[in-house]
């Protein structure tokens, strides 16, 4: 008898505790729920070399940059901004900027100055429409690029002891020369001996630009 007794209070005490589960299920179910997070575009940046020219170009909204990534491309209008640069028509600039993209809007944000130099036809006026200095031929480039030989090692600069610099030398035979400019779009590791054919941008102050990189060799010593 005591058996059946406790065998039904069991039987109950699981079908309460069915009915509770279920009771619960259905009052979550009935809440309100929380609005989902806006969708959020995506940006996406990263750092390059711009040049821009001395003039500014029409364009659909009025006045357009015109910019190129490299000294031998040819110019593009672009109606986009760069963001915090302190432009003055009359100079070609190069600068390190950090592009940006939100969805398909393309902007620049400046970070450096590298060089800044005028253009007397524009300043002047003597240039019909202001139209920038046309890029370089391949001739021209001949008389302006160069090869340097580049060594696996850094050395502290002499100029800065709290930084380092490049070796490099423009013959085989010639002793190495540290060098503290940038070489811009040169991606240099060191571990390697470098032959890189460079263009140069600026005597003063020295600029290059890579070209090539003519050969690339590991040296452990």
């Amino acid at each position: 008898m005591n058996l059946m007794i406790a065998v039904h209070d069991l039987k109950a005490k699981i079908v309460f505790r069915v009915f509770t589960v279920v009771l619960l299920l259905g009052l979550s179910s009935c809440l309100p729920r929380r609005n989902a997070s806006p969708q959020i575009v995506s940006a996406s940046s990263s750092e390059k070399i711009l040049y821009v020219a001395a003039s500014l170009a029409k364009c659909p909204r009025g006045l357009c940059w015109q910019i190129k990534e490299r000294n031998s491309d040819n110019w593009q209008i672009f109606a986009g901004t760069i963001g915090n640069f302190d432009y003055q028509e009359g100079f070609d600039y190069i600068l390190r900027v950090r592009e940006t993209r939100q969805g398909n809007v393309l902007n620049y944000e400046f970070l450096e100055l590298l060089n800044r130099s005028p253009n007397q036809a524009v300043l002047q006026g003597n240039q019909q429409n202001s139209t920038p200095r046309p890029s370089p031929s391949p001739q021209d480039l001949a008389k302006t690029s160069k090869t340097l030989y580049v060594a696996s090692k850094l050395i502290t600069c002499p100029q800065d002891v709290t930084t380092l610099c490049l070796q490099i030398r423009e013959s085989s035979q010639s002793p190495w020369q540290a060098f503290m400019p940038k070489i811009l779009d040169f991606a240099y590791q060191e571990g390697f001996d470098y032959v890189i054919k460079v263009e140069v941008l600026s005597e003063s102050p020295v600029i290059y630009q890579l070209i090539e990189i003519s050969s690339q060799e590991p040296n452990d010593s």
